[in-house]
């Protein structure tokens, strides 16, 4: 599968690794992970994320930022600072 990145460079994957695990202030979300090499990040969350946990990013004066998210299964409210 050839991946796509916001700035337009294309990547192949090496693989697909199914119910991947992510772990998020101890709470558990299963994604579908595709594993490419030799990219400038550890994890890029894509839409199919979002959509699962009805994400939103709230951006502060101080170029601050936070996500938060629901988790599905327990409706729980997460909030985590995020990095620039």
């Amino acid at each position: 599968m050839v991946m796509e990145s916001a700035n337009t460079t294309s990547n192949d994957t090496m693989g697909l690794i199914p119910d991947f695990k992510i772990n998020i202030r101890g709470y558990d979300f299963y994604v579908q992970a595709q594993v490419i090499e030799k990219v400038p990040y550890e994890i890029l969350l894509g839409r199919p994320f979002f959509v699962m946990t009805r994400a939103l990013i709230q951006h502060f004066e101080d170029k601050g930022s936070h996500m938060t998210m629901t988790d599905p299964n327990t409706k729980a409210i997460i909030s985590v600072p995020t990095k620039e």
